[in-house]
């Protein structure tokens, strides 16, 4: 394995008082040490000499990018400095001894070298290319996959700790506040090549992205939390980095499976793509369905920032048999519930998994009814759009919304068509309203919970918390005013919708304001 200056430097440093001046570069270019045998021979670049710099001639043709460890005097001249690295040591003479640290430090590199080789060639394992990093680089290592998965670390202490209510799922995600620090704090740009030395709250990072030719396959970090940053680490991580993503690309390998199968299906179908006869052919070939909820996803503003990849990786460690991806600033899953109805009823289970998702990331969740159909699949979306439109503007303090809980309000919205709600009014209905304009007792109400309490006199006094006699008075008055026929159930059913709309409207007044 070549090496570099400071590499060099930083070694030698650590046995002789030593020096380093001149030009240098980060590259990893600099083969064995050679011994220098005189004027006649040239410094030639990616070369490293060793030599007594009080016999290295004025005269000698240097070129740029050469390294020279010396002992001794150094020759002072603009053109040496401008094209050669000296390592100059002090405190001993012995070129021999020097020689022989240069190759203990180049063996331990080619170790490192022949290992990482090794284990692309055998188990591509990340975490125990991670873990023979750690010592060359001295400090703590983790590596992220292009989904933000923790899919290696070594010596690593300070992990956020997986919240205590998720460790029975096995995730290995980094919790949120770690990648919200990782990805906000840190500044870190996922389309830059080149490695990246940050300092967060007196924590010194490096990082290195990984790719698979365009495409951001994760990163490597090494956090500097035992021995402080070496120039020379650049072009070390670098280094570990290709293999890294060699590793990784080696483990990603794509498989056709009936999960990405439906995917691409539920993809299509919700964006109102045709599906293929490939894929129509597969699905109609199920002898068995599965079934599914749609979930419809909105992160806080807080956490916008958060990429897609994340989100949907967390939820499929909550829910292993899911299928995730992300459709306009929105994260959809379709999330199957046959494993579920093996707990406590599936509903309640899922309810308590989204409850672990919310306690983690703030979301907001529509989820629509169950179906077993994938061609039903944009309707179900549709029906967990609702539920989270219709949760978050009438229950906003609420975190998941199921559709059977607002499907009334739904249909109530979706009757109204394009007539404003004014022009379903009854005469008598008007009129109640306009009493309610001048009046602080609400005929409305008043008629809003009589029918709600299927017009029981008894139950519907006791809800208002008003006297029976006093009940009996006021709903003839509205009696009156309506001039409607309450025994009739088309009536009633008439009334108790429009009163419904009209509390619905309110309501989204009330937080427009």
């Amino acid at each position: 394995m070549k090496l570099n200056a400071d590499i060099l430097f930083h070694h030698i440093a650590q046995v002789f008082p030593a020096e380093i001046t001149g030009y240098r570069t980060s590259e990893l270019t600099l083969g064995r040490p050679e011994f220098y045998l005189g004027e006649k021979e040239p410094f030639r670049a990616g070369h490293l000499y060793l030599a007594d710099g009080d016999r290295i001639s004025r005269r000698a043709v240097v070129e740029k990018g050469s390294v020279i460890v010396c002992t001794g005097d150094i020759p002072q001249t603009s053109y040496f400095h401008s094209n050669c690295c000296f390592l100059q040591i002090r405190g001993t003479t012995d070129l021999q001894r020097i020689f022989n640290l240069l190759q203990s430090i180049y063996n331990r590199y080619d170790s490192w070298s022949e290992q990482l080789s090794s284990i692309l060639e055998t188990t591509a394992s990340v975490e125990e290319m991670a873990e023979v990093a750690f010592p060359i680089f001295g400090n703590p290592i983790l590596v992220l996959d292009s989904s933000f998965r923790l899919i290696a670390h070594a010596g690593f202490q300070s992990l956020d700790a997986i919240p205590e209510n998720l460790d029975f799922l096995d995730t290995s995600e980094l919790s949120l506040t770690s990648l919200d620090i990782y990805l906000k704090h840190r500044e870190l740009k996922l389309h830059v090549r080149e490695p990246l030395l940050l300092e967060t709250a007196g924590v010194t990072t490096l990082s290195m992205n990984l790719f698979d030719g365009s495409e951001y396959a994760g990163s490597i970090t090494v956090e500097y939390l035992k021995t402080q940053h070496k120039p020379g680490d650049e072009a070390l991580i670098v280094y570990f980095a290709r293999y890294a993503a060699l590793a990784i690309k080696r483990n990603s390998s794509v498989i056709s499976s009936e999960r990405s199968i439906l995917r691409r299906v539920f993809q299509n179908m919700i964006n109102g793509h045709p599906i293929d006869t490939v894929h129509r052919k597969y699905l109609d070939s199920r002898k068995t369905r599965r079934k599914f909820v749609c979930a419809l996803l909105q992160l806080n503003d807080r956490y916008a920032q958060i990429p897609a990849e994340y989100v949907c990786s967390k939820i499929e460690s909550v829910f292993p048999q899911s299928i995730t991806f992300e459709n306009r600033s929105h994260i959809i899953a379709f999330i199957e519930t046959g494993p579920l109805e093996e707990k406590d009823g599936s509903r309640a289970e899922l309810k308590r998994r989204l409850d672990l998702l919310v306690g983690t990331m703030d979301l907001k969740i529509g989820i629509s009814d169950p179906f077993t159909d994938p061609y039903q699949a944009r309707m179900y979306h549709s029906q967990a759009r609702a539920a989270l439109e219709n949760g978050i503007l009438s229950q906003p303090d609420r975190s998941c919304f199921f559709f059977d809980d607002f499907a009334l309000m739904e249909l109530i919205i979706n009757a109204q068509s394009d007539l404003p709600l004014e022009l379903y009014f009854s005469d008598g209905l008007r009129r109640l309203l306009a009493h309610d304009a001048e009046s602080s007792t609400s005929y409305l109400q008043t008629l809003r919970t009589y029918l709600n309490h299927n017009m029981n006199v008894t139950r519907t006094a006791s809800a208002l918390y008003i006297h029976r006699s006093t009940l009996l008075e006021r709903l003839s008055r509205i009696q009156r005013e309506l001039d409607e026929d309450l025994e009739n159930p088309d009536v009633r059913l008439r009334l108790q919708i429009l009163l419904k709309a009209l509390e619905l409207q309110e309501t989204a007044r009330r937080h427009r304001t």
